[in-house]
């Protein structure tokens, strides 16, 4: 893996280091005094890293479905980074609706949360995003956002042909492998997807670093991105 998680993870103190004050412990639990974008992008962020352990494990032992659903929380983490601080140090709108509904999602089941915000406008503001440096449309770069999500939101819906993935086997064996596919082969070709879920998760570690003005990490991981090209 040319991008190990503990590189990541160092970045990730830094930019904690960098802008992130210390949680509190009240209420039985630990919080953060104030909750604005930048803590809940980093916590999207801590997320994300903490999610990659599990992919060489479960697509190593075949478990292809569980595999599936961790790769789609982590872009899901990515996604709303983007969105969270499209616009930073401003808030948008949506991106206050955003951070509300995830305060609302503590234990506290007396109120009812506010509406979520939706995945295509957390998608966009990627777009838009990206589409400032790259050569292709809006739309096309969208499409592809979205086929993306769709393919790995089968997984967590145990949609058909995400769960007809784990049959097969011999002729004289065919099943459905509940414990884990065992061909190499196929665990093998999930060594590069796991590789640019490494690599997605290092440029959106980048974004916040610009975003937030931290100008040596944003430095070494344009080094890295580079070292890659």
């Amino acid at each position: 893996m040319s991008i190990s998680i503990s590189k990541l993870e160092l970045w990730l103190r830094g930019i904690e280091g960098k802008v992130i004050a210390l949680p509190v412990w009240r209420n039985n639990t630990f919080e953060y005094a104030d909750l604005s974008a930048k803590h809940v992008a980093f916590l999207k962020a801590v997320r994300a890293v903490s999610s990659l352990h599990s992919l060489p494990i479960l697509y190593g032992k075949g478990l292809f479905i569980d595999a599936g659903t961790i790769v789609r929380c982590i872009m899901d983490c990515l996604n709303e980074i983007y969105f969270l601080l499209e616009k930073y140090p401003d808030t948008t709108p949506q991106a206050k609706k955003f951070i509300q509904h995830f305060k609302s999602t503590t234990l506290d089941f007396d109120q009812p949360p506010p509406p979520a915000v939706p995945s295509k406008k957390i998608h966009n503001a990627q777009v838009r995003i990206l589409e400032k440096d790259a050569k292709i449309s809006f739309e096309n770069i969208q499409s592809m956002i979205r086929k993306t999500y769709e393919t790995f939101s089968g997984y967590v819906h145990s949609n058909y042909p995400h769960v007809m993935e784990i049959y097969g086997g011999q002729d004289h064996d065919k099943k459905f492998h509940t414990a884990g596919v065992p061909s190499h082969s196929r665990k093998a070709k999930y060594n590069e997807l796991i590789l640019e879920i490494h690599k997605m998760t290092r440029n959106t570690l980048g974004f916040i670093a610009y975003r937030l003005d931290i100008k040596e990490i944003l430095h070494e991981i344009i080094q890295s991105c580079e070292q890659d090209a």
